[in-house]
């Protein structure tokens, strides 16, 4: 400012010292506020001509966020995909016309009406007709500036979730599988290993979605560091009390390690069925229980359950469903970057009729595919400067980076989006 300031003295000396007849000064100026502070109010006699070069403004509509509104995505289920769309001119929009790409088909359109200078969320659905890795774009109208008229986002579904289920083999009916991996289905979505506490040395955590523990057992030094290399890395772990669980070896180990609710007592008494808790009333929406049931006024035979342990209250857990009496009966843990869910009650009969319910079914399948979506969720969307933090639970020789023309960018640990005008949707290619 200081040197537009000089400029303009001289050329005010300039024209007081010159004896032509016609003085004149031209300013040409883009009008800001701060460009005069008086330096033209002159008595002399010399003509100012202001030539306004300031811009047309710019009639510019911008997509800022876009976001998946769904906490569980699975084929054939309705997914909600949500945007902001940010109008950043004086003057009003009407009609724009905003459109819905998932997997380079457009699935859904909307006109939006947006007032100067404000913002207006928009919301799209559509049913997830394939699995795997699936990229998606919310886009606007052209206008003046149309780098930022879309905004993309990629989603992934899962072709197979693979769960490591370690128990002490039983001649009890097996429910767990059977919710989640009837026989009848050969195609299944999810796929499951049985081993014995005893048997997993040789398996490697990191190939399966979750582990799922019935019963608690005792864990080695080794095991421990293998658990929690898993957390690290996204898994979730689920935990199921059993008859031949050793409580105060949960207290003493998997609560210590993983600061989990300890164990603070039972109650009920196995096989009782004429004393029982229930269910409290099932917040629908909860991602867990959200669309299970086609209508609000359903309802539910609920659950009786003969026998509980009971969890402390005070350590840091979300209550995804509890008991008649408050107590809770399902928590999820946050613990070491992956999930861990506690139940409160065993499937065994003699614990629970809620294997002869209906919602038993789909309340197992539903906490599975929420543990697993939430690991992939509004994770992997970038914008250029953002550093690109990408964690694997196997381990790559190489790392590669294929944009959509084709072309690959190597990298080895530390990955930035730093391209400059490109919106880019790339693939990671890992070589083991």
């Amino acid at each position: 400012h200081r040197l537009i300031r000089r400029q303009r003295q001289m050329c005010i000396r300039d024209r007081l010292n010159s004896r032509n007849l016609n003085k004149e000064i031209y300013f040409i100026t883009d009008m800001q506020k701060n460009g005069f502070n008086g330096e033209l109010n002159s008595k002399s006699k010399f003509n100012v001509y202001i030539v306004d070069a300031s811009p047309e403004e710019i009639g510019n509509l911008a997509i800022t966020d876009v976001k998946i509104e769904n906490q569980i995505l699975e084929k054939g289920k309705e997914i909600d995909v949500s945007a902001i769309i940010r109008n950043y001119s004086s003057s009003s929009k009407s009609d724009v016309f905003t459109s819905a790409f998932i997997g380079g088909k457009r699935v859904a359109q909307k006109n939006v009406d947006i007032n100067s200078y404000s913002r207006k969320g928009v919301t799209f659905k559509s049913i997830l007709e394939k699995s795997g890795f699936i990229e998606g774009s919310i886009e606007i109208e052209d206008d003046q500036l149309t780098e930022d008229n879309r905004r993309y986002f990629y989603i992934h579904i899962p072709e197979k979730i693979k769960i490591l289920y370690i128990k002490t083999p039983s001649k009890n009916p097996d429910y767990f599988k059977l919710a989640l991996n009837p026989e009848r289905f050969k195609d299944n979505l999810i796929t499951i290993k049985e081993r014995s506490p005893s048997d997993i040395a040789d398996l490697e955590f990191n190939n399966f979605d979750i582990l799922v523990y019935y019963g608690f057992p005792s864990f080695s030094e080794k095991e421990v560091f293998r658990i929690k290399r898993f957390l690290n890395k996204g898994g979730s772990i689920i935990f199921f009390p059993t008859e031949e669980s050793n409580l105060n070896n949960f207290n003493r180990e998997a609560a210590r390690i993983f600061k989990l609710p300890k164990i603070t007592g039972i109650k009920g008494q196995k096989g009782e069925e004429e004393s029982f808790l229930t269910l409290r009333k099932i917040d629908l929406k909860h991602p867990v229980f959200s669309g299970i049931f086609q209508r609000e006024n359903f309802s539910i035979n609920m659950p009786h359950f003969y026998f509980t342990i009971t969890y402390d209250k005070k350590t840091e857990s979300e209550k995804i469903v509890e008991f008649s009496n408050k107590d809770p009966y399902i928590l999820k843990c946050a613990r070491e970057g992956g999930q861990i869910v506690l139940f409160a009650s065993s499937l065994n009969l003699s614990w629970t009729d809620l294997p002869l319910k209906g919602i038993f079914v789909p309340l197992l399948n539903r906490i599975v595919h929420y543990l697993v979506s939430r690991e992939l969720l509004n994770k992997n969307n970038y914008i250029t400067g953002d550093e690109i933090l990408y964690s694997s639970r196997e381990d790559y020789k190489n790392i590669e980076i294929e944009k959509p023309d084709g072309s690959i960018t190597v990298s080895y640990t530390h990955l930035r989006a730093h391209e400059t005008s490109l919106h880019l949707v790339c693939r990671l290619l890992l070589e083991k």
